[in-house]
């Protein structure tokens, strides 16, 4: 192979390893060495994070809401974003994933990582709290939606 072949074949090989982590990407994730900043999974094999939240709220008062989400041995708890105002309200639990380096040995054993949020409504009537992340194994972006009552 000639040099110039085996820069050709390096850069095939940095342009597929970029595609795929494109392909796996969510809401453009943070990488910083070998981890991902990412959109937590909110449902692992059709099984739904817990969400807890009251029912009834009321108005210009804090609220709590506590997600949780999924992980494996090698990742962590990350932040939780909150967008929105009003009675429109949207959430980002978000996680830090590996991406294993050579001979990197991670758990599979499931975690479960616990987000929680401070929210308040500025206006009575129906509200709604829209918590954005992924589904497992498809890597999908979802959005679970919970309203409540603000009195």
């Amino acid at each position: 192979m000639t040099r110039t072949e085996s820069r050709r074949a390096a850069l095939l090989r940095l342009a597929a390893g970029a595609a795929l982590l494109g392909s796996l990407a969510c809401s453009d994730p943070v990488i910083i060495d070998n981890r991902q900043l990412r959109p937590g999974i909110l449902v692992n094999d059709g099984i739904p994070a817990q969400i807890d939240v009251a029912l009834t709220v009321d108005r210009n008062q804090p609220v709590t809401v506590t997600i949780s989400t999924f992980g494996t041995g090698c990742d962590e708890i990350g932040d939780t974003q909150v967008n929105g105002q009003g009675n429109e309200i949207e959430i980002v639990p978000r996680d830090w994933f590996v991406i294993p380096l050579p001979r990197q040995v991670c758990s599979a054993d499931v975690r479960l990582f616990t987000h929680t949020a401070q929210l308040s409504f500025t206006q009575t009537g129906a509200a709604t709290i829209r918590i954005r992340g992924r589904r497992e194994p498809a890597g999908d972006e979802i959005t679970l939606v919970t309203n409540v009552t603000v009195r």
